[in-house]
């Protein structure tokens, strides 16, 4: 994935099988490029993430124990102190990008599952509008991000937006141009504005 532009990419799968059979490569091309590879997933789903890493022919303890692998529980970063904070989340990549770059490594190489955001917590009406700011975050550093969602969960109009967000998309192993991005500014006061029409009670709890 040598990409020079943009650095946000959105991938979505219907199946765990498939997840890894497209993401397994983009793991094992960070780790071999000598970029820092950081995982943010369910903490009671490490232990499998770990073990089908290894399945990729990745030395996975090797990784950890020199620093160049992090996986962390979304309970301490997306969900942190019980809710989603996007001003946090924003500084934690940038926190993590320059942390790569004083240790030596040529880039961030992120991945975020975002199946946390399905249980509705609070904070959560604010998705769209931090995955449309985090363009810029990725852009200055030009580390690599890339957030995983779950197709079958999903709605067509949260959808829409996840794709509006992400100026690229990965299909199949292959990292393409998105057809459907929107310039972050624009999509920003939209999305600020569809919030404050259409208020959720449900959400910021």
């Amino acid at each position: 994935m040598r990409l020079d532009r943009h650095y946000h990419v959105c991938t979505f799968f219907r199946s765990r099988d498939e997840e890894y059979r497209v993401l397994g490569p983009f793991y094992k091309e960070g780790l071999e490029w000598g970029e820092k590879v950081v995982n943010l997933c369910d903490a009671a789903f490490r232990h499998e993430h770990l073990a089908r890493l290894a399945q990729l022919g990745i030395d996975v303890e090797g990784c950890h124990d020199r620093g160049q692998l992090l996986v962390q529980s979304w309970d301490d970063c997306y969900l942190a102190h019980g809710r989603f904070d996007p001003d946090r989340m924003l500084q934690f990549f940038d926190d993590a990008s320059s942390a790569a770059s004083a240790e030596g490594y040529s880039r961030l190489r992120g991945m975020g599952n975002m199946d946390w955001a399905l249980s509705n917590p609070p904070g959560a009406d604010q998705l769209i509008e931090y995955e449309i700011r985090l363009n810029e975050v990725v852009g200055r550093h030009k580390c690599l991000v890339i957030c995983v969602y779950d197709l079958t969960r999903l709605p067509g109009a949260t959808v829409m937006d996840i794709l509006r967000c992400h100026p690229l998309v990965l299909i199949d192993r292959t990292v393409n141009e998105n057809p459907f991005y929107t310039p972050p500014g624009a999509f920003l006061e939209e999305i600020r504005a569809r919030r404050y029409r259409d208020p959720d009670p449900a959400h910021g709890r």
